[in-house]
């Protein structure tokens, strides 16, 4: 594993969050989860809590968390092994106004091995 920093301290921004913060109609990580999972015939309610990889989540002095910039470099990877058959979803933060991904939503890639 070549990850800098991983982070289950922070949920995913939705849509209600989104609107608060960004801009209405702004894309959110629940929507693309949610879209990426319709096919299954899961709702966007029933759209797990995530395991944020990558993100930079903080804790102050005074305990308070908070997200950094990224610390991520290109290249940086994280190796998965699922011990079972699974069903994932995957969303780079579509979010330009956050400081978690430098304000500049990136892509992110994924490749998946069959099992030995």
């Amino acid at each position: 594993m070549r990850a800098s920093v991983v982070s289950l301290l922070f949920a995913f921004a939705t849509s209600v969050a989104a609107e608060d913060v960004v801009r209405v109609g702004h894309p959110s990580c629940q929507e693309n989860l949610a879209e990426a999972l319709k096919p299954y015939g899961l709702g966007a309610h029933e759209v797990p809590d995530v395991f944020n990889m990558f993100m930079n989540a903080c804790i102050d002095e005074k305990g308070m968390i908070y997200i950094g910039p990224p610390t991520a470099k290109k290249g940086d990877y994280m190796d998965l092994r699922a011990e079972m058959d699974i069903l994932c979803a995957i969303s780079a933060c579509p979010d330009d106004t956050s400081v978690c991904n430098n304000h500049k939503p990136k892509p992110v890639g994924v490749k998946i091995f069959s099992a030995q």
